[in-house]
């Protein structure tokens, strides 16, 4: 499909040193860039990655500059977690068959990124982990995406899964990093929600980045419910720990 969706000019390359705290790094020339992505990104974050910045400067800032991407083999992945809802709104319409009636709604506890125009809740994730062509979510514990997760399933809306690697084939679930998240996923699916990923590619050329919609990859489920039975188990801290040392559960679920 190919259809842009962001655009950001007159930014520049720089070579990725350490992440010196969850939302700041440091660069190789030694300047610091703002990193508006709370994963843990280890796949990602290697030293001497190339990164691709945009100057940013303000009153209230620490630093000068934010983190767009970072290259991952031959690819660059997009990482500003920012920009989620400005990406999502680009495809909801194509995906959803449907417009968006509300932004940043809330709903019980939680405050959720869209309604759509049948009065559904739509929750955004972005994904950048990906193995073997799979992509997992998520790559830490986040107890904020179980939360909305199970909001969702309560009034049965949808979830939306966005991968930022244009190779990716599809979609697991990261049990073995967050079994609470996958819970909250099945419940949700149980409960009749609807569950989409779509994938994009983000090109430099010169000094412009351009992410485009590639198209949807399809949710695998049958590791989540597999997990699920794995939880019920009335020994189930034991008989994970076991698991989780064999080859079979970390192809399985991730790590």
């Amino acid at each position: 499909m190919n259809k842009k969706v962001l655009e950001f000019r007159g930014v520049e390359k720089a070579v990725f040193q350490q992440r010196e705290n969850r939302f700041t790094v440091r660069l190789a020339d030694g300047r610091r860039a703002h990193l508006h992505d709370p994963g843990r990104l280890k796949e990602l974050l290697v030293p001497g990655a190339e990164m691709i910045i945009v100057e940013n400067c303000g009153k209230k800032r620490k630093t000068c500059h934010d983190v767009l991407a970072v290259k991952h083999g031959k690819y660059w992945v997009f990482l500003n977690s920012g920009y989620h809802s400005e990406v999502a709104e680009a495809v909801i319409p194509s995906v959803f068959g449907q417009g968006i009636a509300a932004r940043e709604v809330k709903i019980g506890g939680s405050r959720i990124d869209f309604l759509l125009e049948d009065d559904r809740p739509l929750e955004v994730k972005g994904c950048t982990l990906l193995r073997d062509r799979i992509a997992f979510f998520p790559d830490a514990p986040t107890t904020r995406g179980a939360r909305h997760a199970l909001e969702i399933a309560r009034h049965k809306g949808s979830l939306l899964f966005l991968v930022f690697h244009p190779t990716a084939r599809e979609l697991k679930f990261n049990c073995g990093t967050d079994p609470d998240f996958c819970t909250a996923v099945r419940t949700a699916a149980e409960a009749g929600a609807e569950i989409r990923a779509v994938k994009f590619k983000t090109i430099v050329r010169d000094r412009t980045l351009t992410v485009y919609f590639v198209g949807e990859v399809p949710v695998t489920w049958t590791d989540c419910f597999i997990y699920s039975l794995f939880l019920s188990c009335s020994k189930r801290r034991l008989l994970l720990k076991a698991l989780e040392t064999s080859v079979v559960f970390r192809a399985l679920f991730g790590n």
